[in-house]
């Protein structure tokens, strides 16, 4: 059974991992990431050896029956995994599209980082940059943000016209046998979509934090900018009456 870590994107247990055409499917303990997928025999393997890792930033993740997810990174890998479950399966997918999706930004934001770092460099005041590219980097975790609850919004729109038609089946259903088969259909469906609510408060929720923290940060550089524009606008209108002074001087010093 898989272990839900804190963070939504990082997740491990067990998947049943495709090997070759003589051992076919193995049991491996996978481990999903900061953006990484990587896999092991065992959890023991995990202090020392790792039998392979794949990065998500820019795979695609797709399924092919109720219980498969396939990972293809360009041509350079690709990932065959089978989970025990439609219900385990869809944690995992849920996990790896918001680790796909952080990836994506860490990488975007390391990006952005290194050209601020560039900016600062060669800027000759210095002392404002820091402050862009603190600014760059609270809008990218909150654009980061935003895109978790877009990805959980899709799969709940998803999971719920699931739910919705597998409903309106085991209305329909009259026979005993077949009530039973929609009935388990029912909860399989009312779980997944359990799941992906929850991912989406849980997202809400982290969302609200990151914008209430990084708001008040903001009233904070708002209110100094507003104090320094204050203060330039009294040295300019001192330096203006300092100017008239000087004329008068001038003025009075070449009539005398």
């Amino acid at each position: 059974m898989a272990e839900a870590k804190h963070h939504q994107s990082n997740y491990k247990g067990w998947l049943y991992k495709w090997t070759n055409y003589l051992k076919g499917n193995q049991k491996r303990w996978f481990v999903l990431q900061n953006g990484l997928l990587s896999y092991y025999r065992n959890q023991a393997e995990m202090a020392h050896t790792c039998r392979g890792t794949i990065n998500l930033a820019n795979a695609t993740i797709q399924t092919e029956d109720a219980f498969s997810i396939v990972i293809r990174n360009g041509g350079a890998q690709t990932f065959y995994l089978k989970a025990t479950s439609e219900v385990e399966r869809q944690k995992w997918i849920m996990a790896l599209e918001l680790a796909k999706t952080e990836a994506k930004k860490m990488a975007d934001a390391e990006s952005s980082s290194t050209d601020s770092w560039f900016l600062i460099e060669s800027d000759e005041d210095e002392g404002q940059q820091p402050d862009k590219a603190e600014l760059t980097l609270m809008l990218h975790t909150l654009a980061a943000k935003l895109e978790d609850l877009s990805t959980c919004n899709d799969l709940i729109a998803r999971h719920g016209l699931a739910l919705t038609k597998t409903l309106s089946e085991l209305e329909s259903t009259h026979a005993p046998n077949e009530a039973a088969s929609s009935m388990k259909a029912v909860q399989e469906r009312a779980t997944l979509f359990r799941i992906t609510s929850t991912a989406m408060i849980n997202a809400c929720s982290e969302f609200y934090e990151l914008s209430q923290s990084q708001g008040r940060r903001w009233q904070r550089a708002i209110q100094h900018g507003h104090e320094q524009r204050l203060k330039l606008e009294e040295m300019v209108e001192q330096l203006a009456k300092n100017v008239v002074s000087l004329e008068k001087k001038a003025r009075m010093s070449i009539t005398g």
